[in-house]
């Protein structure tokens, strides 16, 4: 009965992972738990697909593509690969939910530069990386929200601002679907509501 999250960056690692999930659940199934794989950098199509069917989720670093993505590409990993780094875009496609992160002290918190981040794709050299795993703002805004409230197994109680829910938002300066997408990272927090109680106001 207990959640487990496991810190998997490479394709082996994920898979090793995968399988100890999926023997679990065919042992004891507990679809409700949402076992997580944290990072999952190099998950393929096929292990999403797999995560799905086992109801696990993943969570990704997204800004590694933004502060590494240049090292990943030219020396780490290779194009091919480094294109495919924290797949959003096809866990979209293949409809599995999943959060941003950024491991934390790795980066500061900054769910903002998460969201630019994989609304982008872009490399400190400017270089587009993986152009088919961008998302859209909505989908990255879900996985700090309606995605993410799975991951502590708060769906019934959080994720969306709904009568009967936990009234935590913010207000922001825009709208991050109306805007540039490459000025995500420059949108200001103006305020900020935790149990229905203004917290920070700028």
């Amino acid at each position: 009965g207990i959640q487990i999250a496991v810190h998997t960056n490479g394709d082996a690692a994920i898979e090793a992972t995968l399988q100890a999930y999926e023997r679990a659940q065919r042992a004891l199934p507990r679809p409700d738990l949402h076992h997580i794989f944290v990072h999952a950098q190099m998950a393929s199509d096929g292990q999403l697909r797999r995560m799905k069917a086992c109801h696990a989720l993943p969570t990704f670093f997204v800004r590694h593509i933004e502060v590494w993505g240049d090292g990943h590409y030219d020396t780490y990993l290779g194009p091919s690969r480094a294109n495919r780094l924290d797949p959003a875009g096809s866990a979209v496609r293949i409809g599995l939910p999943f959060a941003l992160h950024v491991d934390t002290p790795v980066l500061p918190v900054t769910a903002l530069d998460s969201i630019h981040a994989a609304v982008n794709r872009i490399s400190p050299s400017g270089r587009l990386m993986g152009a088919d795993q961008r998302i859209s703002p909505r989908e990255a805004i879900k996985a700090y929200t309606v995605y993410a409230s799975l991951f502590c197994m708060g769906e019934h109680d959080r994720g969306r601002i709904e009568p009967g829910r936990l009234a935590d938002f913010v207000l922001l300066s825009d709208d991050l679907e109306a805007i540039d997408p490459l000025s995500i990272n420059q949108v200001k927090v103006r305020m900020t509501l935790c149990g229905g109680r203004i917290v920070y106001q700028a």
